[in-house]
């Protein structure tokens, strides 16, 4: 697919022969005169034939990929998680007509492409699938674990997620089964035996029978963690233990725990309290993110820093930062991205890039302009041969990327282990790679995995 299909039937007029002498000599006859006449016309309606059917030919051979896409359609960064910032499973414009004949290198189909959206398969071995009436549930060999019927499927969270059905939610199991019926105004992920849960406006918590184990009182409530959850009365946050004892002082606004630390707001500002309720960074900031792996992002005067549990600023001022593994971050200065090392408290890359998107498993895709992408290293060295229209993370040692409109699998070494026919490839996970084609999802198997 990465060149142009040869122009059809290129010799169909290159068999015809001159006329031989005889023929010449036939030719002053007056019978063989309208013989020839007659032929002619004749030919000349089976020409016209065959040429309005070799053009509809062509136009059927010579559809080309959707061109490259302009720097301004690349996705904006925002706050990730696990994911790249902006990460979609589709971040690009679809081709226009994309091949749905071909099959794979390396994979086959586990589970044909017949759904509208997917998710990754988690931990639980399910993945969140849409066939354009509901979500359901499949599992790695594309049975339906739950029917297709809800509005959205959130995250498993200790074994249970929360659904929608009808404006209404509830909780499900792995196996697909209810826990706590549809039938709540809203609900937050279950934790720690407890489902947060709404009714005409008012917060508590059930357990998995049911039964209000603390009242529907509050006017927003958190999902517990680290022993205790966030609750709003009035104009007032306070944390409670799960006897629904109140055990902090007062906040403005609270969130929930993290790695120890719970951000808190007072006067307008924001800090972070221990699990003591000690105020042990002060309110000093805008705004403040959850903790994770020993650092959390805020912002002071429209500038984002990173800060470590003990309060110390280990970044220099950014327009934004995303968190990253290995004590990595990813700031944003001016428009141009770099890698920093807060452990080091230093860049390893400095700021240079128009786009980029996770420092994962060594790697980050990157991209000096916004039209060609690649990849670096820690040290800023390409560390993948070649060069893309769009690259995305490495995850499980493979990374899709894109190349004349259509995506392909790529390993570290650049070896191409699925063709670039896809209008869309997700990241890796377990073995399982979610594929596009003709604006429908399947997933494929690796080999090796």
């Amino acid at each position: 697919m990465d060149e142009q299909p040869p122009h059809p039937y290129p010799g169909v007029w290159a068999g015809r022969k001159p006329p031989d002498e005889d023929r010449q000599s036939r030719m002053g006859s007056p019978l063989a005169v309208l013989v020839i006449i007659a032929t002619v016309i004749i030919l000349g309606c089976l020409s016209l034939f065959v040429i309005f059917d070799l053009l509809g030919l062509r136009s059927f051979l010579t559809k080309t990929p959707a061109p490259s896409l302009p720097p301004e359609s690349f996705p904006s960064q925002q706050m990730p998680s696990e994911l790249p910032p902006s990460y979609n499973p589709c971040p690009w414009s679809e081709p226009s007509s994309p091949p749905s004949d071909e099959l794979p290198q390396d994979g086959d189909f586990v589970i044909d492409p017949v759904f509208e959206q997917v998710g990754d398969f988690d931990e639980n071995g399910l993945a969140p699938v849409y066939d354009g009436l509901g979500w359901g549930l499949i599992d790695w060999e594309g049975n339906q674990v739950l029917e297709c019927a809800f509005d959205h499927i959130f995250e498993f969270s200790q074994g249970y997620a929360v659904v929608e059905l009808q404006e209404l939610y509830g909780l499900v199991t792995t196996f697909g089964e209810f826990a706590v019926q549809p039938e709540w105004e809203n609900a937050f992920y279950y934790s720690q035996g407890l489902l947060p849960v709404s009714r005409d406006g008012k917060y508590g918590f059930i357990d998995l029978s049911g039964n209000e184990v603390i009242p529907l009182q509050y006017d927003d409530a958190y999902s517990f963690e680290e022993g205790y959850a966030a609750v709003t009365l009035g104009k007032s946050s306070f944390f409670i233990n799960d006897q629904g004892h109140t055990v902090s002082p007062v906040y403005q606004e609270a969130f929930s725990f993290s790695d120890g630390l719970a951000p808190v707001c007072q006067n307008g500002a924001w800090g972070y309290v221990d699990s003591s309720f000690e105020l042990v960074i002060p309110c000093l900031y805008d705004s403040a993110g959850f903790f994770t792996q020993g650092y959390a992002v805020v912002i002071k005067n429209s500038r984002s820093m990173v800060i470590d549990a003990a309060g110390n600023q280990v970044s220099p001022p950014a327009d934004q930062i995303w968190l990253q593994e290995s004590g990595y971050a990813l700031l944003e200065i001016n428009g141009f991205l770099g890698l920093y090392d807060l452990v080091e408290e230093g860049y390893l890359i400095t700021p240079q890039y128009r786009n980029a998107f996770l420092f994962s498993e060594g790697l980050m895709p990157v991209t000096p302009d916004g039209s060609a992408w690649y990849y670096v290293d820690e040290d800023n060295r390409p560390a993948v041969p070649g060069e893309y229209e769009f690259a995305l993370p490495f995850r499980e040692g493979v990374a899709p990327v894109m190349l004349d409109g259509y995506y392909g699998l790529i390993d570290r070494d650049g070896n191409v282990i699925l063709d670039f026919i896809w209008d869309s490839i997700g990241p890796c996970k377990n073995g399982m790679v979610a594929v596009e084609t003709d604006g429908l999802y399947g997933f494929i198997k690796l080999h090796g995995k």
